[in-house]
């Protein structure tokens, strides 16, 4: 999933995350959601998981969590690829390719040992083109559906969204998370 800052990439990780921990009993798949924020510098999956799973302090479940980490009932909904800071940097495009695989090996293992499915989210203009996202993030082998994000919600869509505040002037940007700050404000009124 591929959008700009505030086109709701995160928030539709929360709500997949969500919407498939409510059926995990009856579906029997586990959502991992990871904010790959936290994860640079990381070279294999095993890593990015116990990362994860000690930062939520269940450093005790990973023995266990790494048993099925592969699984196809373990969901990834990877979050901020473009988050995944690099360590070095290059006014040389080649090399400037070369460091964002680099910076993405660790994610790249995950996605392809991963064997129930992976979302994964960040910015638009993070790759030069589809086809370095595809070749950094190891999704060449995968079935891969590329989801961009609209830049902006229509009025109706947005008036929804803030849901009964009033409409702000036009110069304001209609991205869901402008919309969900005014709605908070509102709601901070009331």
């Amino acid at each position: 999933l591929i959008g700009d800052y505030g086109t709701g990439k995160s928030r539709c990780v929360k709500e997949i995350f969500a919407s498939l921990i409510a059926n995990e009993g009856r579906e029997f798949m586990h959502p991992i959601a990871i904010n790959l924020r936290d994860n640079w510098g990381l070279k294999r999956a095993q890593e990015l998981i116990t990362r994860h799973f000690t930062d939520l302090g269940l450093g005790e479940l990973v023995p266990d969590v790494l048993k099925t980490a592969f699984s196809s009932a373990n969901i990834y909904l990877l979050d901020g690829f473009d988050e995944v800071g690099a360590q070095t940097w290059s006014d040389d495009p080649t090399k400037l390719v070369d460091i964002r695989k680099q910076s993405l090996v660790g994610i790249k293992d995950l996605i392809q040992r991963s064997n129930g499915g992976v979302l994964i989210t960040g910015r638009e203009h993070y790759f030069n083109s589809d086809a370095e996202l595809l070749e950094c993030l190891g999704l060449g082998s995968k079935q891969v559906l590329l989801l961009r994000c609209p830049q902006e919600l229509s009025e109706t869509q947005f008036s929804e969204l803030i849901g009964g505040s009033p409409i702000p002037p036009g110069w304001v940007p209609k991205k869901p998370l402008i919309g969900i700050i005014i709605r908070s404000i509102g709601d901070a009124r009331i």
